[in-house]
């Protein structure tokens, strides 16, 4: 049958690639040393806005957090 892990589980996810995801998140899963999967839209990656709170990831900002563990999906 199918495996069962060894202790509870919990899968942390992040939608639409928005930049205050990382910067409100980032160091509270690097303390736990939990990692997450960030869903960007790709066709907005970069994109400012006039309302700081919705600026998307940059492709360099996604690439710090696959380099850090974190997962990216699109």
């Amino acid at each position: 049958g199918p495996r069962r892990p060894d202790r509870p589980t919990v899968l942390v996810t992040f939608d639409d690639g928005y930049r205050d995801n990382t910067t409100h998140a980032r160091d509270i899963l690097d303390r736990l040393g939990v990692r997450a999967v960030f869903f960007v839209c790709t066709r907005l990656l970069g994109r400012r806005s006039p309302r700081p709170r919705e600026d998307h990831l940059t492709y360099e900002e996604c690439d710090g957090l696959a380099r850090e563990g974190h997962l990216i999906g699109a």
